[in-house]
Parts: C-alpha cells; sequence; structure tokens
C-alpha cells in the first residue's frame, strides 16, 4: 500500500508527539502516587529548650523596626505674586564699573594668601546670622570690609523686613562668594571656571555674591509651608532695586553663576546736602536728592566745587537746587561732620 507524501509526512510529525503525550501522563501518575505514599517525618527533641513557640518563632523571624516612620508632613506652596523684574537688564552693571570702585574704595593691593586675610585689619569677618548664611566657601574667605559688611547686613535685613511685611515666611539669604586672593583664584583657575580673573573686584573686599537658586531658613522639611526660590528671588529683586537707587552699591545679574553680584559703595556722595537742622546721617529728602543727583551726573556731588559752608555757587550748576529757594525751604548747606 502506498501512501501519499502529505500523508507520511503528517505521520512524521503526529507520531512522535502522540507518545510522548502518553509517556507524559504515565510518569505523572506515578510521581503522584510516591509523593502520596510517603510519610511525614517526625521531628524529636532532645530537650525541652529546643521546643519553641509559633509566635516566638514567628517574632525572632521579623526584623525588629528600631525607629517608627515618621509621618510625612504635606507643605503648602506660599506665592508671592507680584509680577517678576528683568533683572537681566535692571541690575547690568558692568565689570569694569564694579573693578574700578573696588579699587578706589577697597584694599589698596589683592592679598596673596589666606593668611594675610586673617591678619589684615581692614577686613571684618563674616559669621552666620539670622540674616544671612555663609555658603561653603572653597575658593573665597569669608572676609569684608567694613563698609561691604554693612552694606551686606542691610540688604539682608531689608530683605527680612519685606518678608515680614508682606506676610510671607521667614528665609535667610546666601551668600556664595566674598573675599579671594591670589592663591584662591589660581585654584579657581585650574578648576576650570572662565570667571577666575586677576582683575576681579571679588579681591579687593568690596564684592560679594547672593545666590538667587538657593535660600536657607531653620527646620525646612517639617515646616507645613514653603516658597520656591524664583518667588524669594522677587522680594530681594524689589531691595536690591531699592539700593541700587539709592546709590548704595553696583550691582550685576550673572545667569551662569546663577547669583547678583555686588560691590558697595562705602561712601558714594562725600558731600551730603540737607537743609540746616537735619542730621547728615538721617534717611530723608536730603538722601534721595543726592541720590538722584549722583544718578543724573554719574559723580560724586562735592565734584561740582570746592567744598564750602553755603554753596549759593552750586545751586546755578545743578538746576535741581533751585527749588530750595523757590518753594521757600531752608538754604541748604554742607555739613563737613559727614566726611
Amino acid at each position: 500500500m502506498k501512501l501519499k507524501r502529505s500523508t507520511k509526512g503528517f505521520l512524521i510529525v503526529f507520531v512522535p508527539f502522540f507518545f510522548g503525550y502518553l509517556l507524559g501522563l504515565a510518569t505523572a501518575g506515578c510521581t503522584s502516587d510516591r509523593e502520596r505514599s510517603k510519610e511525614p517525618e517526625s521531628i524529636t527533641y532532645n530537650n525541652k529548650e529546643d521546643i519553641i513557640d509559633d509566635d516566638i518563632a514567628d517574632e525572632a523571624v521579623e526584623p525588629k523596626k528600631d525607629e517608627e516612620e515618621k509621618p510625612k508632613v504635606e507643605q503648602k506652596e506660599i506665592i508671592y505674586y507680584r509680577n517678576r523684574l528683568k533683572y537681566a537688564s535692571i541690575f547690568r552693571d558692568l565689570n569694569e564699573e564694579h573693578l574700578a570702585m573696588a579699587r578706589k574704595v577697597g584694599l589698596s593691593q589683592p592679598p596673596k594668601s589666606r593668611a594675610e586675610i586673617a591678619n589684615n585689619k581692614r577686613l571684618v569677618e563674616l559669621h552666620n546670622n539670622d540674616l544671612y548664611t555663609i555658603y561653603n566657601l572653597r575658593y573665597s574667605s569669608p572676609y569684608l570690609t567694613r563698609g561691604a559688611a554693612k552694606e551686606l547686613h542691610a540688604i539682608a535685613q531689608a530683605f527680612s523686613d519685606s518678608l515680614k511685611s508682606k506676610n510671607l515666611l521667614d528665609y535667610r539669604l546666601v551668600v556664595t562668594s566674598v573675599l579671594r586672593s591670589e592663591d584662591d583664584v589660581k585654584n579657581l583657575r585650574r578648576s576650570g571656571n572662565p570667571n577666575a580673573s586677576d582683575n576681579s573686584a571679588h579681591c579687593y573686599g568690596t564684592t560679594f555674591d547672593i545666590t538667587y537658586t538657593r535660600y536657607d531658613r531653620d527646620n525646612d522639611d517639617t515646616c507645613p509651608e514653603f516658597m520656591q526660590p524664583f518667588e524669594l528671588t522677587k522680594v530681594l529683586g524689589e531691595v536690591l532695586l531699592d539700593r541700587k537707587k539709592a546709590g548704595k552699591c553696583l550691582i550685576k545679574y550673572e545667569k551662569k553663576e546663577h547669583c547678583f553680584h555686588i560691590t558697595a559703595h562705602l561712601n558714594p556722595y562725600p558731600y551730603i546736602i540737607h537743609p540746616v537742622g537735619i542730621r547728615a546721617d538721617s534717611f530723608g529728602r536730603n538722601r534721595r536728592l543726592a541720590a538722584k543727583l549722583y544718578q543724573h551726573h554719574r559723580r560724586p556731588l562735592g565734584e561740582y566745587g570746592r567744598k564750602c559752608h553755603h554753596f549759593t555757587h552750586l545751586r546755578w550748576q545743578i538746576p535741581h537746587l533751585a527749588k530750595h529757594r523757590a518753594i521757600g525751604r531752608p538754604r541748604p548747606q554742607i555739613d563737613a561732620s559727614c566726611l
């Protein structure tokens, strides 16, 4: 009997599969019978101490928790509903201006090492306080001249007062760079920082950097409320704008370094104009007038003429001073005690 080629192929594939299936059923049945015939092994204990209760054994196996997990606090975000200032267009004082001011009012020469910085009597050491935090300084030392230290304290105090007046959370500023010695500049250049320059305003003790990406406060993780850094930067921008308008400092917004580069004016107005009977260190219309004059003419008022008790001749050189006589105010004078 001759079979077709298709039938032969079917038998070649089907027959081994069929017999393999039957063999598998037979072996499975045998193994199940053997498992049923097995008797449970009996465990003998020589001592009573070897017998352990199930509850005790479970407790011994389970790992003990050293500390209970602290409940996670859901923090609520606080938003400062004000428009963001254009920092790059407002704070754009050039590095050349910072360097010129630093050389004029700062140290005469950059310090060579950190040991020389510590022995300089013109410098004041900065410490962490309730207003600002000194970041882990790797390429600078926490020292400034007295005038720059006062300006940093004034900015931090104004920032704290502004937060309180707006009913916002209490945060501290973070200072990231202060005074650099020549050794610090060399180490910074080796690290690959392109801003490492021998002609840096940081070498004269009047310049410091305040970051705008990080702010500090106590128990930040456990507080129920928080604020984003860009919201706090709105408040800091308003404070710095007021200080800049008052002629207290030069400010540059550094986008790559994520900070405000600030150089303090120790005495931007060597001759302070004020009406008779008003102290030179008072904060009033006399200070605003001097700031307006300085911004308009870009140099201290005393450069317009010789120092004198009355400045009638200066009134004709500066049109702003004519308002005093026009509206019947007391004649202003120059107080030499503020020099």
